[in-house]
């Protein structure tokens, strides 16, 4: 999941990807910090301050958000450089940024607690609670998908590429004129250069393709109205493979999930995860929509082959609310970090473990926001983390 500009680490937990991180770290890379001992915390600040500056710079990233917490108590935040360019307005702690796949988490909570209060059946068929999805076959063999095999990214479903669809083509074309191509290598060395040159060529073609299918259906206009038309986008596709056998990320099969959370509560969606932020009190987090007005929401950039800062294209993020849609802070998601490592709020563990007061969290978390696309955060995040577990409280 490491892709873009966001992330969430704890000391149980990473998750790593386009436009938000969280992370939670342990590294010895720089030789200003010394590699034992305690550090107050006006010391890691500043280090922080310092690493965030130059990875800016190195970067060529318009904004940063960043907040840490240690042991349950939020210690610092702050923002560096600008949440938009054009108009020079400065990135905060409380600037608004898409999270893309820490969507999925924030997800998984409102799962964990329908399944905790037996809601909704893991290991069930996906058409038992959405029978209008049809039913799939590999190789000939019916399969099963269940809520267990999506939320662990093994059901199949495909991601943004469709290119394993021209593979199988591909490889049965090639399987019927196998013996021709043998023969006509034998008989003349000159067509066979002249094929591998042609072979080079398609896969070029063939990448350069794939790559724009991908983006596409990454930056997809079109408007859904809810979450089970959205998975017109995929549900007539293919499975990649069995179900349960292999991993494959995937968002769409989150969008699924999301249609299968929806049956099972009888709530649309977007108004049972708005309830979820609330209870959290993920007061800052909210859907990608691209109408409303959200205060302190960031613009959005990425760079060219030459380096150049742009715009990214617009995009409707209504085909994966649940996997990729969701907008947020570093203040929200340092809170929902903390939450996840004791299960106070989510309720995962038994009552009388859970008090906040008598369980805080152990350990540092640390939450990070960029709007530019395409960064990879995670020595950075590591970095982090690593200085502010030396800080004496």
């Amino acid at each position: 999941m490491f892709n873009n500009s966001c992330t969430l680490t704890t000391a149980n937990s990473c998750f790593i990807d386009t436009f938000c991180f969280f992370f939670f770290f342990y590294l010895s890379h720089f030789n200003n910090i010394p590699p034992e001992g305690k550090i107050t915390l006006d010391e890691a600040i500043t280090f922080a301050k310092d690493l965030i500056e130059r990875k800016k710079t190195e970067w060529g990233c318009p904004g940063i958000a960043i907040a840490v917490s240690i042991d349950g108590k939020n210690t610092w935040s702050e923002g560096f450089g600008y949440a938009d360019l054009e108009n020079r307005v400065p990135c905060t702690r409380d600037t608004v940024m898409r999270i893309a796949s820490i969507s999925k988490p924030i997800t998984m909570a409102a799962i964990a607690k329908m399944w905790e209060n037996g809601k909704i059946d893991l290991d069930k068929p996906v058409q038992y609670y959405l029978p209008s999805f049809p039913e799939k076959e590999v190789d000939g063999e019916k399969v099963t998908i269940t809520l267990h095999n999506l939320l662990s990214h093994m059901s199949g479903i495909r991601h943004y590429s469709k290119a394993y669809l021209n593979k199988k083509n591909d490889k049965n074309n090639n399987n019927e004129n196998k013996k021709v191509v043998e023969s006509s290598d034998n008989n003349n060395n000159n067509n066979h250069e002249n094929s591998e040159e042609n072979e080079s060529d398609n896969d070029k073609n063939s990448n350069k393709k794939e790559k724009d299918e991908k983006i596409d259906e990454f930056y997809l206009k079109r408007s859904f109205k809810n979450v089970e038309e959205a998975l017109t986008l995929f549900r007539d596709d293919p499975l990649v493979h069995k179900p349960g056998t292999k991993f494959l990320y995937t968002t769409h099969g989150w969008t699924l999930a999301s249609a299968v959370l929806e049956k099972a509560s009888n709530i649309p969606f977007p108004k049972l995860m708005t309830a979820v932020f609330r209870e959290l009190g993920l007061h800052s987090t909210c859907f990608d929509r691209n109408e409303p007005i959200v205060y302190n929401r960031a613009r959005f950039y990425r760079t060219t082959k030459n380096g150049q800062v742009v715009n990214v294209p617009y995009v409707d993020n209504s085909y994966k609310w649940a996997g990729g849609g969701f907008l947020s802070t570093v203040g929200d998601l340092i809170k929902f970090g903390n939450s996840v490592g004791t299960s106070s709020i989510l309720l995962i563990l038994p009552a009388d473990s859970t008090n906040p007061t008598k369980n805080p969290p152990k350990g540092v978390v640390i939450a990070g926001l960029a709007n530019l696309s395409g960064l990879s955060f995670i020595q950075f995040a590591l970095s982090l983390a690593q200085v502010f577990e030396r800080v004496q409280m």
